[in-house]
């Protein structure tokens, strides 16, 4: 999970064929990576360290994270500039997310949905770049409509209340009514009112990361670092897509695109990882080295510290303290 201070054209390959080519392409990367080892270890403990640019200033950050299944985590996380330490923890049990933090940072705290929000979206994309989801679960047809939609209706009209209370308990509902809610939701987000269309996103990918299936498409061939480089369009209903981009030699996951909110802003951003290096963690592959770039500049400098694959971690780990 990174710290908080934390459109290409289909090539035209007849339906069927693209997507033999797209399994192709994630089955020799699930093989390059280990992932099919992985499944066998369903948590891990990571220490990372790294540095964040961002306003014309560099911070120095750890992490230590523990995660379960990419539906629990807890993240340790402190960061240094200017002579001063801030340190943090966030974490979702399963159902919420919350966060433990000094008065810098109590302004992050206001809004349970839109931290839930931001780590659900992280968790998803550590399932996604983890691999084997994407064969397992495959696009299922839309569910059929509920009577619980026309409440739905009416829970949208009080996204752009001016009260925040009503806002957020209006937010509350519509999670609370899971896929009844999503097709009034699919409609808000594309609402000219900016803050009922940030809210329908967010309700729908926090909905969503419940009941997971994936559509595959094939991308462009690009270079990543002056090497070929096969690309995977990954889509799934209440989240943006992420592109992956796989080496031709190697098949390791080399480049991650994908446009999100950025949960220190609220502004929608590009983002772009760029995988410098792997390192062996028990018999199966971990990143070691990530560049990650918003709207084409610097971000991030990544390296990871130490990493121990987990059979299970006690589900209190994740509850707040």
């Amino acid at each position: 999970m990174p710290v908080l201070v934390f459109g290409l054209l289909l090539t035209w390959i007849p339906s069927s064929q693209a997507q033999e080519d797209v399994r192709a392409i994630i089955e020799k990367a699930i093989r390059a990576q280990g992932s099919d080892l992985k499944e066998k270890f369903k948590a891990a403990r990571i220490k990372s360290k790294g540095t964040c640019y961002q306003g014309g200033m560099e911070f120095k950050y750890t992490d230590e994270e523990t995660y379960q299944e990419f539906d629990r985590v807890k993240s340790v996380q402190e960061l240094k500039f200017d002579g001063q330490t801030i340190s943090y923890t966030l974490g979702f049990d399963g159902q919420k997310a919350w966060m433990k933090a000094g008065a810098a940072l109590a302004g992050l705290e206001e809004s349970e949905l839109n931290l839930t929000a931001y780590i659900t979206n992280e968790l998803y994309l550590m399932r996604v770049t983890g691999l084997t989801s994407l064969l397992k679960f495959q696009l299922k047809p839309d569910d059929p409509k509920s009577a619980d939609e026309q409440k739905s209706e009416s829970l949208i009209g009080l996204l752009g209340d001016k009260s925040f209370v009503v806002r957020e308990k209006a937010s509350q509902d519509l999670v609370a009514l899971g896929n009844a809610a999503v097709p009034s939701l699919e409609k808000a987000q594309k609402s000219s009112d900016l803050e009922v269309a940030r809210r329908a996103e967010r309700c729908l990918s926090i909905i969503c990361s419940k009941d997971i299936y994936f559509d595959l498409s094939p991308l462009p061939e690009i270079k990543v670092d002056g090497k070929s480089a096969k690309g995977v369009r990954v889509r799934s209903r209440g989240h943006k897509d992420i592109n992956l981009y796989f080496d031709n030699d190697s098949s390791l996951l080399v480049k991650i695109t994908r446009r999100f909110d950025d949960p220190m802003t609220g502004e929608a951003v590009d983002e772009e990882r760029i995988i410098k290096e792997w390192q062996d963690i028990q018999g199966t592959k971990a990143t070691k080295k990530v560049a990650i770039y918003r709207n084409g500049k610097k971000y991030i400098d990544s390296e990871l510290v130490e990493a121990k694959r987990l059979e299970k971690v006690d589900d209190r780990e994740f509850i707040k303290p």
